[in-house]
């Protein structure tokens, strides 16, 4: 996580920012549980660049938080968010993260508690979600895995809530989601239909760039991985249908987000991807 912040914004990450990123990379991790991460370090001053960061350092948190949280940890066992603060601070000092505003021998450790109980999620769950412009985005839950939540969407933008036809043309990419957009209630689940997880794949990978000095084996074009972290080198055809040719690819996204990218390239009342072949 910590690499991957630094080979992107050029600075190792504040500890304000790890904590930042885990809680973002923990939705998903923990079906009832809306996490917050703190340190025993007092934030400093500055900017955060976290909003700036592509998907690799999520990717990567997520990673983390699954072998921490394990699946010996009961989420409703009244001890479970100082069991995960104190796995995860052992965790962050085996790994030797540096920090961009601590020295080195200092002890960072992490608090974890529980900011809100969340709604529970189920596979095939249809999700409206409302966009500025009017209408709603509908999307299917379509897996929940090492990466977190992914969503499969329809391209058409819709006047009222609807679960879709089997017929509605779908977003062929699913995006993993970041945020509460669907727990929290802000994205309502409008109904259950397991029958639309065969429009999508249904371990949606997530792809990388080829241009990533740490990472030889991402091939000429870029490479997919997939959930149990096997990589596959893709092809030109590929790597320019997903958007990493052009730059307009993202694995992970906030909700609000993921819904201005699916806006640019699903205009609402247009006809597919708009983007302009590279």
């Amino acid at each position: 996580m910590a690499a991957e912040f630094a080979e992107e914004i050029g600075r190792p990450p504040t500890v304000r920012e790890v904590m930042e990123i885990l809680e973002l990379a923990s939705i998903g991790e923990v079906d009832v549980l809306r996490l917050r991460f703190t340190a025993n370090i007092k934030a400093t001053a500055g900017v955060s660049r976290v909003g700036d960061l592509n998907d690799a350092a999520f990717a990567a948190a997520a990673s983390g938080l699954e072998a921490v949280i394990g699946s010996d940890l009961d989420p409703e066992s009244p001890g479970f968010t100082g069991e995960v603060g104190r796995r995860l601070t052992s965790a962050l000092r085996e790994s030797g993260i540096e920090y961009a505003d601590v020295a080195p021998e200092t002890e960072v450790r992490a608090k974890v508690s529980v900011a809100r109980r969340l709604k529970r999620t189920r596979l095939g769950d249809v999700v409206a979600a409302p966009i500025p412009a009017g209408g709603y985005r509908i999307g299917v839950i379509v897996a929940k895995n090492a990466f977190g939540l992914a969503i499969g969407f329809f391209e058409t933008v819709v006047p009222v809530p609807r679960v879709p036809a089997s017929t509605d043309k779908v977003v062929p990419f699913p995006m993993y989601k970041l945020g509460d957009s669907i727990e929290s209630g802000r994205w309502p689940i409008i109904g259950n239909d397991e029958r639309l997880l065969d429009r999508f794949p249904r371990d949606p990978e997530i792809y990388h760039r080829p241009d990533w000095p740490s990472k030889p084996r991402r091939g000429e074009f870029g490479a997919a991985e997939n959930s149990a972290r096997v990589l596959r080198k893709i092809d030109v055809e590929e790597a320019r249908a997903v958007g990493l040719l052009d730059g307009t690819y993202h694995q992970f996204l906030p909700g609000q987000r993921m819904l201005r990218w699916l806006d640019d390239r699903y205009p609402p009342g247009g006809r597919g991807d708009q983007r302009p072949a590279p």
